[in-house]
């Protein structure tokens, strides 16, 4: 967890380039238009959620319940980001338009993690609480890590809840991690070469024990697994992987949570044992990391620094010699990648054209390349597992490609909403959708499971999500 220095809007509305270099399309595209789910039976209500950031509905790197007031923002408050999430407006479209909040760990008073907000102008964005750790803002980041206090970060502690997403967690912690793996927020520097790599698993590892408590602090000593089996549900969606994903790339590489074998035994074990206990269940595959609007192609990079302020003529001047230093130092070549933190650092660098990166700044080339590779061999051992046990198999990576090669989706052309950066289907991390991309989230999983079990959860009304969506163009 560190400080997350302010940053030029523009800069981040580059971060739309990492369309182009994945394969995806421009706006001029068909747009992508999900389809109304079948007529069935009425839905089941009793729905459990096990998964990682997304189905906890994160938004712009934190988890928030409850508004919070903030200055120095155009945003008044932090929105609240859990009732936006697509296992949330799923739950409440089951229930009737019931508000979620009866069934989600709702996080209040601050957020866990830090939300990126824009700052004083719209040209640019800051974070809420500026340094997780310390001062304003992070008392519920310092809270966590104890069982005796992390359930008075919610709004409800004595309250049991539905939604069990535990931003970070793999497949594998879902069987096993039954308390975070450190006990404080702030991790000490290293004093030796052994230290370091700690730490640097540590920080990997750091969002799942950030999140354990507050989320499954109802049921000590328990797993997430377990803790959604004593909840006896008669639906259960299960969404896991991009954090195997995530971390692999965050690490450049140095750390692969899983083999593929291993996370589809893992799979396996989860659907198995929510089957056992009565569930209907719901298993979700992976879109591609690199395809979302946080990865920017190494080709667009001197759009990129326009973009970001740099001058036209400036940027045209220096782009071939950053781009030979990428290739030559971090190994980033034309099908590689450079983040959002890293495009600040070649344009805060400037006029010298050898940025020094870190890792989470680049992805190389040949870690672009084994990602894709780990990606398809994840999503075929969860369609493998889908077919083995039944469960519905719920196609995220096809609704996302879709999306990415259209572009967009005519939600209220032209404002919204695009894949780009700033485009509204994406909340200002690039990574977590906004409350629009989210109920597309939520109509592909309820699509699925009303098709495959016969019911009829009402898709939900994507228009309303974005009428109040604070990370899309009105």
């Amino acid at each position: 967890m560190k400080l997350r220095p302010t940053l030029s809007l523009a800069a981040a509305a580059t971060l739309a380039l990492a369309l182009s270099a994945c394969g995806g399309g421009g706006g001029s595209s068909a747009a992508y238009t999900p389809s109304a789910p079948p007529s069935g039976s009425p839905a089941t209500t009793n729905i459990v959620g096990l998964g990682d950031s997304l189905t906890a509905g994160e938004q712009s790197g934190a988890l928030l319940g409850a508004p919070v007031p903030v200055s120095g923002s155009l945003f008044p408050a932090l929105p609240p980001t859990q009732e936006a999430g697509w296992w949330a407006q799923m739950w409440s479209s089951a229930n009737g338009g019931a508000a979620s909040t009866a069934v989600l760990p709702v996080i209040a008073g601050a957020p866990l993690g830090s939300m990126i907000i824009p700052g004083a102008t719209p040209t640019q964005l800051t974070s809420f609480p500026l340094q997780s750790c310390s001062g304003a803002g992070s008392q519920n980041n310092l809270s966590a890590f104890a069982l005796g206090s992390a359930l008075q970060t919610r709004a409800n502690p004595s309250a049991a809840p539905f939604d069990l997403g535990v931003p970070g967690m793999l497949a594998h912690e879902a069987l096993y991690m039954t308390g975070p793996y450190q006990s404080a927020c702030t991790i000490a520097p290293p004093t030796n070469v052994q230290q370091g790599q700690l730490n640097l698993l540590a920080t990997l590892l750091g969002a799942e024990s950030l999140n354990f408590y507050p989320v499954l602090g109802n049921f000590p000593g328990k797993t997430a697994v377990q803790a959604a089996v004593s909840l006896h549900p008669t639906l259960a969606t299960v969404w896991f992987g991009e954090n195997e994903l995530l971390k692999f790339v965050g690490s450049l590489g140095q750390v692969n949570p899983t083999s593929p074998q291993q996370f589809q035994a893992d799979i396996l074990s989860i659907i198995q044992q929510l089957q056992q206990a009565g569930a209907k269940v719901a298993v979700g595959n992976l879109l591609d990391p690199l395809k979302a609007p946080a990865f920017i192609p190494q080709p667009g990079l001197q759009t990129a620094l326009i973009s970001a302020g740099v001058p036209a003529v400036v940027a045209g001047a220096v782009t071939p010699a950053i781009q030979a230093s990428l290739q030559s130092t971090y190994g980033v070549g034309p099908n590689g990648y450079v983040t959002l933190s890293g495009l600040r650092k070649i344009a805060l660098g400037l006029p010298s054209t050898t940025p020094a990166l870190g890792p989470g700044d680049f992805v190389p080339d040949a870690l672009a390349a084994a990602t894709e590779q780990q990606l398809t061999a994840l999503n075929a051992a969860i369609s493998a597992d889908a077919q083995s046990t039944g469960a519905a198999l719920v196609d995220i990576y096809g609704t996302f490609n879709q999306l990415f090669q259209a572009g967009a989706v005519p939600i209220n052309p032209p404002k919204c909403c695009s894949t780009q950066f700033g485009g509204g289907l994406f909340s200002y991390d690039g990574l977590h959708p906004s409350n629009t991309g989210y109920a597309l989230v939520a109509n592909t999983w309820i699509q699925t499971i009303d098709g495959k079990f016969s019911l009829t959860i009402p898709p939900v009304s994507v228009s309303a999500a974005y009428a109040t969506d604070p990370w899309a163009p009105h």
